[in-house]
């Protein structure tokens, strides 16, 4: 959202509605097994909504391309462009590979062949594309019209982690693939990405009636009776985008919490504790990497070094509790990372059904060791 006060004022409520629905979530269902979330009536709607969706895009095209075509050249020929355009915006975008990054399995088979026991141990298909990039984060999910399956892993968040923990992070990213997330799925995933997008592409900016010289007078006087029905249509999306988010908020952190029970029983329980506390003090330890990395011995084994220092020296239950309040949000990815390991420790323990020795991480960090280095820069930057 942007930094107007109507856009913060979006965001806090947003931040309101999901720490109320994150503890909701958290107090009904600490200590039982989650499983992926199946058929509810949220998902029927997501589904409804998708669906009307899909028919708005071939009612807009069908009836802009007659009206294109039916008279050629009209007076039609304008509304039928416009028409084909609104159905081009209402289009679902289901994402593409961006393959600046992509680990070959020839360049890195040891990463390749971890990953692979992962997927085996959570029974998922392989991930088609493998990606690192310099972010203290990583992410799964199956984009585009061809449905690839992409996995992509931060390397200063693999960097900072231990070999359990590793696992578990692998464990977790991949468990997206079966953990029948609505955001994920081809038939939900509409509802979900396009009302938020056209809110945004449609809100006027606050000084684009004030844009200077640039704009003579007719054009400036039209934008100042245009502005407050763009304005109008923007809130009134961001008002679907919301509900919609809503709606799906519990089946979402259900399959949340569904990849974490996934990842603790291929990497054990401690993985996934030490894992999601990892995340919990993310600023903190980025903040440690950044240094290492500006130090004499910078690289990936000074990072880890610097990460164990700040994860030694919190107090993991406060930055927990810090965590539930601020990271709550409808538009968070997540569910607060406090949360999450509190879950994962009120269920039955696990024993690590697939494990990384030392020599096998080392050897994985010597795989992608130039790719280390691109993230070392662009974190000391």
């Amino acid at each position: 959202m942007t930094e107007t006060a109507g856009g913060r004022w979006v965001s806090r409520l947003a931040r309101r509605m999901g720490h109320r629905l994150d503890l909701a979530f958290f107090t009904e269902n600490v200590g039982k097994p989650l499983s992926r979330p199946g058929w509810s009536v949220a998902r029927v709607g997501l589904l409804v909504v998708s669906l009307v969706l899909f028919a708005v895009v071939l009612g807009c095209v069908g009836l802009g391309l007659w009206w294109v075509v039916a008279d050629f050249p009209s007076w039609l020929l304008v509304p039928g462009l416009l028409m084909m355009l609104l159905g081009w915006a209402l289009l679902p975008r289901l994402g593409r590979v961006d393959e600046w990054g992509a680990v070959a399995p020839a360049d890195a088979p040891r990463l390749r062949a971890l990953v692979d026991s992962v997927c085996a141990a959570v029974e998922c298909a392989v991930p088609d594309v493998v990606i690192v990039d310099s972010r203290f984060n990583a992410s799964a999910g199956v984009v585009g019209w061809r449905r690839r399956k992409v996995l992509r892993i931060g390397l200063p968040l693999w960097g900072a982690l231990e070999p359990a923990e590793r696992v578990a992070l692998l464990g977790h990213e991949v468990g997206h693939f079966v953990n029948n997330d609505p955001i994920r799925g081809l038939l939900t995933r509409p509802a979900l990405t396009v009302f938020g997008p056209l809110a945004e592409a449609v809100r006027p900016h606050p000084d684009m009636a004030n844009a200077g010289y640039a704009l003579d007078f007719v054009i400036k006087a039209v934008l100042i009776v245009v502005s407050p029905v763009l304005w109008a249509v923007s809130w009134a999306l961001s008002a679907i985008h919301l509900g919609l988010l809503a709606v799906a908020s519990r089946d979402h952190q259900r399959a949340e919490y569904a990849a974490d029970v996934l990842a603790a029983r291929v990497a054990g329980t401690d993985g996934v504790v030490g894992l999601v506390d990892t995340l919990v003090m993310g600023e903190s330890i980025v903040m440690a990497i950044r240094g290492a990395e500006l130090s004499a011995e910078p690289g990936a084994a000074s990072w880890r070094v610097a990460a164990t220092r700040v994860r030694q020296g919190a107090d993991v239950k406060v930055a927990r509790q810090v965590s539930v309040r601020e990271d709550a949000s409808l538009w968070s990815s997540h569910p607060p990372a406090g949360y999450r390991a509190r879950m994962i420790e009120a269920l039955p323990a696990h024993e690590a059904l697939v494990t990384l020795s030392e020599e096998d991480l080392a050897a994985i960090d010597r795989e992608v060791a130039a790719w280390y280095k691109r993230a070392g820069r662009d974190i000391s930057t």
